[in-house]
This record gives C-alpha cells, sequence and structure tokens, in this order.
C-alpha cells in the first residue's frame, strides 16, 4: 500500500546528494538554537521555503 495524504496517493520523493547535505546542515543549525525559539525559526524556514516554491511557479510559465 502507497502512502497516502488526504486520501490520495503520495509520490514517494527522491533527493539528491546536494538536498539531503543541505538538509543535514539546516538540522544541524536548527539543533544549535535554544528549544524555546525553534518553533520561530521552523516557522520562518517554511515561509521562506513556501515563497520559493511560489516564485518558481510564477516563473516556470513565464520561461516556457
Amino acid at each position: 500500500n502507497a502512502p497516502t495524504k488526504g486520501g490520495t496517493k503520495m509520490e514517494e520523493r527522491r533527493y539528491t546528494t546536494e538536498q539531503l547535505e543541505s538538509a543535514e546542515t539546516i538540522m544541524k543549525m536548527l539543533a544549535a538554537v535554544p528549544k524555546e525559539k525553534r518553533a520561530e525559526v521552523v516557522k520562518a524556514t517554511n515561509i521562506f521555503m513556501a515563497g520559493m516554491e511560489a516564485q518558481r511557479a510564477i516563473d516556470e510559465p513565464a520561461m516556457a
């Protein structure tokens, strides 16, 4: 059975070595943040990443 999210099948994600190394770096940095501040850092990171995804979605049709 494939994992589901919201009743639909989720695609299996594959990550590059560079992406995994970046994730490891981020996790090390997050571990250095005091516990009481981690939620704020995670929230800010998620907002930043959502902005990057939105910009990519805007740019891709323009490049086609």
